[in-house]
């Protein structure tokens, strides 16, 4: 027992801090980078990053089927739920990630649901496993040439079926420092979960950080000391999650127009709010930018 004891700081910065803490960090610091110049105020990368979109906007897409309760806007709502859960409580930093494991779950979850949204309005299969569901993200948009527009870096980073990097996802971020410390960790990640025949997209390494936390090491997060770790944690989910849901809610709004989604998201505020008592304030501050720039 004492032996345990001694080894578990080792064991947390070997399993932890020296691989997925890394990982997460320089995703976000991609993204804060290019999108997030206050990084206090997310509301200012959601803007950022809807401009870019928009100046290489050629959509062409539509959806009939704009019913409420559609599989597609169901996840979409479920993505929603996640990232509120993954957000609370609001006011108190310390208490939230007491249970950091589940911080990370909730993570996944709002990216898994949201990606699976997207990949239910083009696919009827009800049941897909999360592999598929990120494989046919990774074919279906990442490689589709008229959706890959829609996502942007570091968000689209691949490998290639041979498990090779595309230098042009490099020349997009245009940032030496990413060039040299937070892209060769990317890679890594991404083929640490590279199993060949598929394209492997940063939500495939995402998986596999959510099974080794709910199945493998939960319990080595009691060494989550000190505010530096915390804040990298809470830094990395935040700017992720939020990234991903920038891309896919604005995807959405082209795909089905500016009512639609509106309904979707004061119905959703509303039910949170009479039941729960909270107000999602990202889902709040990302739709306030969209009335601006995508309600006409």
């Amino acid at each position: 027992m004492v032996k345990l004891l001694k080894d578990l700081p080792k064991l947390f910065r070997r399993r932890y801090l020296d691989t997925h803490e890394k990982f997460l960090k320089s995703i976000a610091d991609i993204t804060a980078h290019l999108y997030f110049k206050n990084n206090n105020h997310l509301e200012d990368g959601c803007e950022i990053m809807i401009k870019i979109l928009l100046s290489a906007d050629n959509f062409s897409e539509s959806m009939i089927d704009k019913s409420y309760e559609s599989l597609y806007f169901r996840n979409l709502r479920n993505s929603w739920y996640h990232e509120v859960a993954l957000n609370n409580p609001q006011d108190d930093f310390d208490q939230r990630l007491k249970f950091a494991p589940w911080k990370i779950i909730q993570f996944y979850y709002c990216i898994f649901a949201g990606i699976s949204a997207l990949v239910r309005c083009f696919n009827s299969s009800k049941h897909p496993s999360h592999q598929k569901i990120f494989n046919i993200f990774g074919n279906e948009f990442l490689r589709n040439r008229k959706r890959k527009n829609y996502f942007l870096p570091p968000f689209n980073f691949h490998l290639n079926q041979q498990g090779n990097f595309d230098p042009l996802f490099e020349e997009m971020v245009d940032w030496s420092y990413a060039s040299k410390h937070h892209i060769p960790k990317i890679i890594q990640c991404l083929k640490s979960v590279h199993t060949g025949n598929q394209l492997t997209t940063v939500p495939h390494y995402l998986k596999r950080l959510r099974e080794w936390v709910q199945y493998e090491d939960s319990y080595l997060f009691f060494r989550l000391y000190g505010d530096s770790v915390k804040n990298n944690l809470d830094f990395s989910l935040k700017r992720i999650s939020f990234g991903y849901l920038v891309q896919i809610e604005f995807f959405f709004i082209k795909l089905f127009g500016w009512e639609p989604l509106k309904l979707q998201f004061d119905t959703f505020n509303k039910e949170l709010e009479q039941n729960l008592e909270i107000n999602p304030i990202n889902l709040s501050q990302r739709f306030i930018i969209y009335e601006k720039y995508l309600s006409k």
